[in-house]
């Protein structure tokens, strides 16, 4: 019987959903990995928010971060959506509107930049986007990205499914090199073209004072049946990074949709 949370889930969340229950003998891997290194294991946490117009929107963005930082405490806080997952989405919601860390405030000013009818309304880019995590638990108590990557090994066939389920037409990943030959691996079912190579560097500032004005500048493009069906973005978390970052992505993503029609 499906819970209070689970009936209110819109078409794309509730087959995400689905998609997460596939996953319990991965997880209990990663339960008995925690346990023999003697690590806190905190999560599972869902995706933190798929948009209500996302699965006919002209972008199709897809934001992902590395893994969340809520330590014990803040995880028994949630209440679960499916399975053993936790439901984060309304944190997910407040922290894009609050701008809680310079990831949500990148995110919020990209999609400012797409959807500029909303930018006194970032309530309104919330139906247009979608937000997750690569990772879906974390083993940190101080809000730090100490995360084993056996935790992702175990957790990127299930973001691939993530991903399938919601279909888009981007995806950034803001997660520097440290994830690389996790998300090299992944295919979504397409075959794949590479526009950059995972080391290339695009300048995204002119402002002398900055020292490392490049950032990094993966692009990848997805094809199904020969037709292009995705473009992929993996560049720099937006911690310490240029503010010229976000015109760099939204730019990018703005191009990258003109010269290629959906």
């Amino acid at each position: 019987m499906k819970n209070e949370i689970q009936q209110k889930l819109n078409t794309l969340e509730r087959r995400v959903a689905e998609s997460y229950k596939t996953k319990s003998n991965d997880c209990k891997r990663c339960e008995e990995y925690c346990e023999e290194k003697q690590l806190p294991l905190h999560g599972l946490l869902s995706f933190f928010h798929i948009g209500e117009e996302f699965e006919n929107d002209r972008y199709g963005v897809v934001f992902v971060g590395k893994t969340h930082w809520y330590n014990k405490s803040q995880v028994e806080e949630l209440q679960f959506l499916c399975s053993r997952f936790r439901d984060c989405r309304d944190n997910g919601t407040t922290m894009l509107l609050t701008r809680q860390s310079r990831f949500w405030g990148c995110i919020q000013d990209i999609a400012m930049q797409l959807y500029p009818e909303g930018e006194n309304d970032a309530d309104m880019i919330l139906n247009h986007i979608s937000v997750t995590n690569l990772t879906k638990c974390n083993t940190s108590e101080k809000y730090q990205d100490t995360t084993p990557y056996y935790l992702t090994e175990n957790c990127i066939e299930l973001f691939e499914q993530e991903i399938r389920s919601l279909r888009p037409k981007h995806i950034i990943f803001f997660t520097g090199r440290g994830y690389d030959s996790y998300i090299d691996k992944l295919n979504f079912g397409y075959s794949i073209k590479d526009i950059t190579k995972r080391m290339d560097k695009r300048e995204i500032t002119n402002r002398k004072e900055i020292k490392n004005k490049s950032v990094l500048w993966w692009h990848r493009e997805f094809y199904e049946n020969s037709k292009l069906s995705m473009h992929f973005l993996r560049t720099r978390h937006p911690q310490g990074a240029p503010r010229e970052l976000k015109d760099g992505v939204a730019n990018w993503i703005k191009n990258s949709t003109t010269q290629r029609e959906f």
